[in-house]
């Protein structure tokens, strides 16, 4: 009877061990996943960041356009209503 019960302890403790290595290799997968995900948000934050200089120095340029054409048109009218 010893034997059968020990035989039973170990077949419970060879499944707890295998429920374990199961869970180990679980949470070992969900941290490489969260880290390829931190890796990945950084990457879209520089990106975002390079954009979003892009996109001010672009409205700069506009706004310097702009500027330029009215003051060209204003001397334009200028010079006319002078001459």
């Amino acid at each position: 009877m010893f034997a059968a019960f020990s035989f039973s302890k170990q077949i419970t403790l060879n499944e707890t061990h295998d429920a374990l290595r199961d869970v180990q290799q679980h949470l070992s997968d969900l941290v490489v996943g969260h880290e390829i995900l931190a890796e990945e948000l950084e990457e879209e934050r520089k990106e975002a960041a390079t954009e979003k200089q892009q996109l001010k120095e672009e409205v700069v340029r506009y706004i310097s356009l702009i500027l330029h054409t009215n003051v060209a048109c204003f001397l334009k009218v200028f010079l006319i209503v002078l001459f």
